[in-house]
């Protein structure tokens, strides 16, 4: 069944779904009923009748009639019950074993149709909307929701949001923001909303364009794998290692704080490198949904064309923030972590402690020159990393030019 046959089915379900449920089930009882009624009949016909010699019919107890087994032991009528339900499952296997091709085709049957009952049950309850699947690589969202929190917190609570990724506009996102600002959320109601698409089920959103990705990857979270003697940032390495190894130009990446598990400047290393690799490769330049605290990644816009800068919004009085939840074009320059830390109920003389020590780091100009050097300089490398050879040609005429004009100046 393809998935427009499956959209489809679901709407003619949905209206038959009552009907069609009450019909199977008063059957399936009423077949059940008259099975068990005729059973009793015969069961009670030939266990409380006996024939004397003079062709008399005389009553037993079922209780107290006795009987004598060919080995000598007594048989109750419990012995005889038990015997009674083997011969009878014998014969009902027997009865099924017939005709288990169809059964089994049956119960597909039912099977299919309780998914797409089972869909078009939360779509209306849920509000889901029918995506467009289309063949192009571009996804268009509007109003998407996490299926799962929305769930928790509620419909009338949850903050919808828009995505647009397409080889026009950016099909890389680089997304920043505080913590706890929902910034994981977002990416993963991305891809939970394509995955629900690809199986035929309505999504939760308002309008939904999705084009068919080939595979989904996540890099989401920390783990570690004592028993391999593998630490968090192993895994979270060896993870990111598989995902650019077989993803394609038609997969859709869902990459969370790349670099988090090594010193600073490891980490915005990696993941700016990994950006990269994902941006130039000709074998990926594929969907992408990058989330991290690296706020210097956003100058890649700049110099890789394909990519969007996304930030979660955020809203601050008097030293107090609120979560806005809301999904903004441009970049985000603060990650707010002391203010999470004070929520998470830190004592107060570790936060005043960590906002003096914050502040004397920003403020020192060696640390804010040495930034914006290695920044440039990397950015140089991201120019290189994607120059034609037209480019090159023509970036070295002008570096011999400065060379020749630097000599007779």
């Amino acid at each position: 069944m393809c998935i427009r046959d499956s959209y489809c089915a679901q709407i003619f379900c949905l209206s038959i779904f009552k009907t069609m449920k009450n019909i199977f089930y008063i059957s399936l009882v009423s077949l059940f009923a008259l099975n068990i009624i005729s059973c009793a009949k015969d069961e009670e016909h030939s266990s409380t009748s006996t024939t004397t010699s003079d062709n008399t019919t005389s009553d037993n107890t079922p209780e107290l009639f006795v009987t004598w087994g060919n080995s000598g032991t007594i048989l109750t009528s419990s012995d005889k019950i038990e015997a009674l339900e083997k011969q009878l499952f014998s014969q009902i296997c027997s009865q099924v074993s017939a005709f288990h091709f169809s059964l089994l085709s049956s119960s597909q049957g039912i099977a299919r149709l309780d998914v797409i009952c089972s869909y078009a049950r939360m779509a209306i309850r849920n509000k889901y909307v029918m995506p467009n699947i289309t063949e192009s690589s571009d996804i268009s969202i509007s109003g998407g929701r996490h299926p799962v929190v929305e769930q928790v917190i509620g419909d009338n609570n949850y903050i919808a949001n828009d995505l647009l990724l397409s080889d026009e506009c950016g099909n890389l996102i680089v997304l920043t923001g505080p913590n706890m600002a929902g910034k994981s959320t977002y990416i993963r109601q991305t891809a939970i909303i394509v995955l629900m698409a690809q199986i035929g089920s309505f999504v939760p959103a308002d309008f939904a364009e999705i084009g068919i990705v080939d595979r989904i990857f996540t890099r989401i979270g920390l783990q570690d794998d004592l028993t391999t003697g593998q630490s968090t940032f192993m895994v979270e390495m060896s993870e990111t290692a598989e995902i650019l190894n077989q993803a394609t130009d038609r997969s859709l990446l869902i990459l969370d704080e790349i670099g988090r598990g090594t010193s600073t400047y490891d980490g915005l290393a990696i993941a700016q490198s990994v950006i990269e690799y994902i941006h130039n490769s000709p074998l990926l330049s594929c969907k992408t949904l990058f989330a991290t605290h690296y706020h210097e990644l956003s100058q890649l816009a700049e110099s890789l064309p394909r990519i969007q800068n996304y930030h979660v919004a955020v809203s601050e009085t008097n030293g107090e923030i609120i979560f806005l939840r809301r999904i903004l074009k441009g970049s985000s320059d603060k990650s707010y972590g002391i203010h999470v830390a004070k929520l998470a109920g830190m004592p107060k003389s570790v936060l005043l402690r960590a906002a003096e020590l914050l502040e004397s780091l920003e403020g020192q100009e060696t640390f804010n020159s040495n930034k914006e050097t290695d920044t440039k300089a990397v950015s140089y490398t991201h120019l290189r990393a994607h120059e034609t050879r037209h480019d090159i040609v023509c970036r070295l005429i002008l570096e011999k030019k400065k060379v020749g004009g630097g000599g007779g100046g």
